[in-house]
């Protein structure tokens, strides 16, 4: 079995259990500046969202990881999977729970054979 064939069964996997009873619906939002009003460039930026359907888990981290400088106490733990985003996570980027909004605040993308199979958010309100 190749590299690559283990690490799209551990998506397949993960994707699995997501769906099943573990993740549920995010959205990871982008938020671009936008373009500047060319009639009226004073008026600055208008911010434009694009939405993408994520799966994912997220949780509060553990008493014991919460050090106050760089993971505050309310920040939460995100694990999306990648296996269908059609974007990578980053940071500054949101992720929308239902009416709760957080910020990326750190992203990483671990690799199983050089394939990303989740991201592992810090997230802020």
């Amino acid at each position: 079995m190749g590299d690559v064939t283990i690490a799209n069964d551990i998506l397949d996997a993960l994707s699995e259990a997501f769906q099943l009873d573990v993740g549920k619906a995010l959205t990871l939002r982008e938020v671009s500046l936008g373009s500047l009003n060319p009639i009226n460039p004073g008026a600055g930026r208008t911010p434009t969202n694009i939405d993408h359907s994520a799966y994912g888990i997220i949780s509060s981290y553990d008493s014991k990881r919460i050090d106050g400088t760089l993971v505050l106490k309310g920040d939460m733990e995100g694990i999306l999977s990648l296996k269908e985003l059609s974007v990578v996570p980053e940071v500054g980027m949101r992720v929308i729970d239902g009416a709760v909004d957080y910020e990326i605040i750190r992203a990483e993308i671990p690799e199983v054979a050089g394939v990303g199979v989740v991201a592992i958010l810090q997230l802020r309100k």
